[in-house]
């Protein structure tokens, strides 16, 4: 009679360091930087093994640090935003609800590409409502429109960061969004 039984895998495989250090914030950027370009040396491009989003942090992370490398403390950061919301202050109104034109191109038949139309990650339908729908976009946040997609009002413009990739609707309560 077996009672029980153990399994023991080993796995010669290692976390790349600069994958780690990418998410301490804690960690120098110049040296995940280095770590990574040491890791890759001169190796091409291989698809799925994280070159892409480490170059997209590397991207959004060089231009935002101190001279020395580490990140600015998440309190400095929403201190200096709240800072320039007292200094800077706008009627939410007036420039959520913009009276837009397109100045054009318009017709995308003309291209061989896609010349620049953003990308949605995320669509959400109120439970009760089939009219309110919610999108969540990469990096223009997240927008509501109350009229089945006619009109759009963006909901996240005084947020410090705009990537929406979740959103959620409480079914017992409507007016409760969140969003990831």
């Amino acid at each position: 009679m077996v009672l029980g039984t153990a399994v023991w895998c080993y796995s010669g495989l290692q976390a790349q360091e600069w994958a780690t250090k990418m998410q301490d914030r804690a960690e120098n950027v110049h040296q995940t930087i280095q770590d990574f370009d040491q890791y890759w040396g001169n190796q091409p491009y291989k698809r799925g093994y994280g070159w892409k989003q480490f170059k997209r942090w590397q991207d959004f992370w060089e231009p935002r640090v101190f001279p020395h490398g580490f990140r600015p403390p998440l309190q400095m950061v929403w201190d200096e935003h709240n800072a320039f919301k007292r200094n800077y202050p706008t009627n939410n109104a007036s420039s959520r609800n913009a009276n837009w034109t397109s100045l054009g191109p318009d017709n995308w038949a003309t291209y061989s590409y896609n010349p620049g139309l953003g990308r949605v990650n995320v669509v959400a339908e109120d439970p009760n409502n089939s009219n309110v729908l919610y999108v969540g976009t990469p990096a223009g946040g997240c927008w509501k429109s109350a009229d089945a997609g006619a009109t759009w009002t963006v909901l996240t413009d005084d947020f410090q960061s705009l990537g929406v990739s979740a959103i959620a609707i409480d079914p017992s309560n409507s007016n409760t969004v969140y969003i990831g």
